[in-house]
């Protein structure tokens, strides 16, 4: 399970993912099913990606997550 969001600060692509996969092996799956402009430039493995009260990937926590381990100052 994973998803994909855009950082506009560093201009770039980040994939998120959990499971037994390495950041290789999503890599080389996701190079099989999109163009080059549309693999992430970064990727993030996380344990367990948190989910809304829905069960959906919550988006808006893992942007948070994310801009307060890469803050621009």
């Amino acid at each position: 399970k994973g998803c994909c969001l855009f950082d506009a600060d560093r201009d770039m692509l980040v994939c998120f993912y959990e499971g037994s996969l390495n950041e290789k092996e999503v890599n080389r799956g996701l190079k099989k099913k999109l163009p080059k402009y549309m693999l992430p430039d970064a990727y993030e493995h996380k344990e367990m990606l948190p989910e809304t009260g829905n069960g959906k990937i919550d988006r808006v926590r893992i942007r948070q997550e994310w801009e307060n381990e890469h803050t621009v100052t």
